[in-house]
């Protein structure tokens, strides 16, 4: 990464990633430090928000040292993807407009966005402040530390039933119950819950699936011409959609506690599910992810 954009030892990391396998910590909060250490300021996307409170946690009990012997300290600040591009490209252009000098504290030191599509916003972005200096490293050049796909999250009893569709979007478009997709299935109405695509990478991954699955394209094929032209279709899909949620994690634990007659399909991370079921009250039933 480009170092220029941050003072001295700072880099952006821009992780394509879910999770973050050996730095975090998502307080909110900074940590109180001594006057012979330093601050380590990480910067996630939601996705990674409670991994980092364990992990950090951990990390800082070692009182992590430099080679020179000068300790450091790891903080962290969690938002949603969209506002961690929203603050870097504001820190930007404060930075441009010389009314904020690059070695503040407002700079982070690590910086984490919840998948590609974000990633390739903030560059965009950050170009267009300082054109031809490639402060954000390309996609290629960011690494990937950990990856948890995208699935439908529901319960066990519909599982079946979307497992059975060769594309569950496109059978969404003509369909109103479960027991329409699987006779077996029950007859409960389909309730489509997933994040908003304007704050949250799995809400924006979600609806250019969407896309791509009416068009019959690759969501790297896709057009303008084609957002424009399926929006009937989409508008299709989005009627069985009776909520947005905030955060991926919140919204796969509030399907687990409310049950089928609130959601019956999650578009989710995998490890939404994993943790969704690992925190189960008695009596709650088991999600799959399909």
């Amino acid at each position: 990464m480009n170092t220029k954009l941050l003072s001295y030892q700072r880099l952006i990391h821009l992780s394509t990633a879910l999770g973050i396998l050996f730095l975090g910590a998502c307080t909110g909060k900074p940590n109180r430090l001594t006057q012979k250490s330093f601050e380590v300021k990480f910067l996630v996307g939601s996705a990674l928000g409670q991994f980092c409170e364990q992990a950090a946690e951990q990390f800082n009990q070692q009182q992590p040292k430099l080679a020179n012997g000068k300790g450091f300290s790891l903080s962290c600040e969690t938002k949603s993807s969209s506002d961690v591009v929203t603050s870097l490209t504001s820190l930007a252009q404060q930075l441009k407009s010389r009314s904020l000098k690059r070695n503040r504290p407002e700079f982070p030191t690590l910086v984490s966005v919840d998948g590609e599509i974000y990633h390739r916003q903030l560059i965009d972005q950050i170009n267009q402040i300082f054109p031809g200096k490639d402060y954000i490293g390309e996609i290629t050049d960011a690494p990937l530390l950990a990856h948890s796909p995208m699935v439908f999250m529901t319960s066990a009893e519909l599982a079946d039933g979307l497992r059975q569709q060769p594309d569950l979007y496109k059978a969404l478009v003509n369909t109103k119950t479960h027991q329409e997709l699987d006779p077996n299935s029950p007859q409960l109405p389909i309730h489509l819950v997933h994040t908003a695509p304007t704050g949250s990478n799995s809400g924006l991954q979600t609806l250019v699936a969407q896309f791509a699955s009416v068009s019959g394209k690759g969501p790297e094929q896709l057009t303008v011409a084609d957002v424009q032209g399926y929006q009937t279709q989409i508008q299709a899909i989005q009627s069985k959609v009776i909520r947005y949620g905030v955060s991926t994690s919140s919204l796969a634990k509030d399907m687990v506690k409310n049950g089928s007659f609130w959601a019956s399909i999650a578009s989710v991370y995998e490890s939404s599910v994993i943790a969704a079921n690992s925190n189960q009250q008695a009596g709650q039933s088991r999600y799959e992810a399909v």
